[in-house]
């Protein structure tokens, strides 16, 4: 069950705002006493802050990133954030001139347990992708999600 989803621009202010609060008070997940306690109690909930982020295969010029790159890439994200899942992707676009663009690209899935120490290595995780693969931008995005566990 997803709970909300936000941008990963705007995770850490919405985990510190009143916007957390209001949509679990919705969801019946009401606070026994401050929002600091509440928010402290979530640890018991099992939430995940889900963050996908894709990964261009091929530079600007439909050259293929050398195996190197995406290797490296395997490797961070497993020391900094203990695995993924990937997938083979392909995105279509339109500029201006409505001329069509194609890309291949993988796509990484990494699930981190609710903690805002995650943040700042998935920020540098993004900044790290758009230098390594020379991107002026890359899609990436969070959710917050609840995990359900066996009885």
């Amino acid at each position: 069950m997803i709970i909300v989803s936000k941008s990963q621009d705007t995770f850490n202010n919405f985990l510190e705002s009143e916007d957390l609060l209001a949509i679990l008070e919705n969801s019946n997940q009401t606070p026994n006493s401050s929002p600091t306690l509440f928010l402290k109690s979530f640890k018991k909930l099992n939430l995940k802050l889900v963050f996908e982020i894709i990964v261009p295969i091929n530079d600007n010029a439909k050259n293929k990133f050398p195996e190197s790159k995406l290797t490296n890439l395997r490797s961070r994200i497993r020391k900094d954030f203990g695995g993924f899942t990937e997938w083979r992707v392909v995105g279509e676009w339109t500029d201006s001139n409505h001329t069509v663009y194609r890309d291949e690209s993988i796509l990484f899935k990494i699930a981190v347990p609710l903690g805002v120490g995650y943040l700042d290595l998935l920020e540098s995780l993004i900044i790290a992708v758009k230098l390594d693969f020379e991107q002026v931008e890359i899609f990436a995005y969070s959710q917050l999600v609840f995990v359900n566990q066996p009885p």
